[in-house]
């Protein structure tokens, strides 16, 4: 069976959601290349072999993909399908606790996926850090593999190998940053104007918090929120008393959330060519895209108790917390980016 090379960073059944009603088609824009353009779910927010792990006679697995499009998708799909249906209808999401426990594990994994996740590890996380979380998890390095690492060739290939293994292993799926998520709430934000609409970037998935300062999805007053299709944003961190479905009808609170995705993306995609050319003239489209980061290198990421390092951890990776999956651990103390009001 042969190895899938063509990884999408979005999938593609979240991206059918934002084509146009005439072609089924997405109008994108590059910030790299400064281009408006049309295209297909198919071809939009995907990377050569970005998720397959490198073998030591250069033959590839992509386990990970699999593991993505068999498993991650086929469990939030239908969820995020009928969160999308009881939005339009105006009626309550009555989520289960299982189909909320899918979703969070598709939205952790969908912060851990995008290929910024990638460019951070490559750039900011050291080799001594990869060796260290490979052996904080039981593999001891012989000699002779420590010689092999004055190789890049050899280098390259553990860091790609390591990130590749965070998607399928990295991301403990009951552990009390879960049970935290898992007791906040789940809402929406709809729009009801037929002529407005939202787009998607390929850094999907938009963190906001009422104050500048450290925060995570566990804290009071910081939300994600997930454009899930053209009229729908699904948002985590809803509290006890906060309504499960908010009306969008202010042009400027749209347009504050599409600048939003803008602005930390290489790429956004929606149904309107007027939207994304208007986008791509603001000063969203400026510069380098700003993603949840700290303006250091190093990250300060918050231990749980089984961590086997301090609360304290400022490590760029700890093995109980990697911090470029980016739900719960993380905290960013310089990226609020607008208000709770929205």
């Amino acid at each position: 069976m042969g190895q899938p090379k063509r990884h999408h960073t979005v999938p593609q059944f979240i991206l059918s959601n934002f084509t146009n009603n005439s072609d089924a088609l997405l109008w994108c824009y590059n910030r790299d290349r400064r281009k408006c353009f049309k295209t297909s779910p198919k071809n939009v927010f995907v990377e050569r072999h970005l998720y397959s792990a490198v073998r030591e006679d250069g033959t590839r697995n992509a386990h990970a993909e699999r593991h993505l499009a068999e498993r991650i998708e086929p469990s939030a799909a239908p969820v995020i399908a009928k969160i999308i249906d009881r939005a339009r209808s105006r009626s309550s999401l009555d989520i289960t606790p299982e189909e909320k426990r899918a979703l969070l594990v598709f939205w952790r994994m969908q912060n851990a996926r995008t290929k910024h996740s990638f460019d951070f590890f490559q750039d900011k996380v050291s080799l001594d850090e990869v060796l260290r979380m490979s052996e904080d998890q039981g593999y001891r390095f012989s000699e002779e593999e420590r010689e092999q690492l004055t190789s890049k060739a050899v280098r390259d290939r553990i860091k790609q190998n390591a990130w590749v293994g965070q998607l399928t292993d990295g991301h403990n799926h009951h552990s009390e940053s879960m049970r935290i998520l898992m007791s906040r709430g789940v809402g929406v934000r709809v729009i009801e104007k037929s002529r407005k609409s939202f787009v998607i970037g390929d850094y999907p998935v938009i963190r906001t918090g009422t104050k500048p300062g450290p925060g995570d999805l566990g804290s009071p007053g910081v939300l994600e929120l997930f454009p899930v299709a053209y009229d729908v944003i699904i948002y985590w961190g809803r509290m006890k008393g906060d309504p499960e479905r908010v009306v969008i009808s202010e042009t400027d609170k749209i347009r504050t959330l599409n600048e939003a995705s803008l602005r930390q993306s290489r790429t956004i995609a929606g149904r309107s060519y007027k939207l994304v050319r208007s986008l791509s003239r603001s000063s969203a489209a400026l510069g380098e895209p700003k993603v949840w980061a700290p303006s250091s290198s190093r990250m300060a990421v918050r231990a749980p108790p089984s961590c086997t390092r301090s609360r304290s951890c400022t490590a760029a990776i700890c093995h109980a917390h990697m911090p470029w999956g980016g739900v719960g651990e993380i905290r960013t103390p310089d990226l609020t980016i607008m208000s709770r009001t929205l």
